[in-house]
């Protein structure tokens, strides 16, 4: 019995990871972009990952992640990390989506993600 709840909860872990992640071209694009922008943000106030992370209830890996782009930040999430870095939620989202999106679509935005 044991084993099949810990199966049960590696199976959602594994699931929970992939769903986290960037999925298409366009999606690793965006993703970095709001990476970037959260970092930008942090440093602006002078916050290493690891105060952010305590901020918003994560560890210093998930910031580390999301500001990379390999790891998608909820809505709830943006918002937290908003309100920490005392930014407005929309400070923190890419302002040309578009633009995103042509470099998702040359092939260069798995790149973005390798900062």
């Amino acid at each position: 019995m044991h084993s099949a709840v810990l199966a049960v909860a590696l199976l959602e872990r594994e699931e929970m990871s992939r769903r986290s992640s960037p999925q298409s071209e366009s999606d690793v694009a965006i993703y970095a972009e709001i990476g970037k922008l959260i970092r930008k943000e942090r440093k602006a106030l002078g916050f290493s990952q690891a105060e952010l992370a305590q901020e918003v209830n994560l560890v210093r890996a998930s910031i580390n992640n999301i500001e990379q782009g390999r790891q998608c930040a909820s809505i709830h999430m943006l918002y937290r990390i908003a309100r920490a870095l005392a930014v407005p939620v929309m400070a923190l989202l890419p302002e040309d989506i578009d633009k995103l999106e042509d470099i998702a679509d040359s092939g260069i935005g798995s790149s973005l993600c390798e900062c």
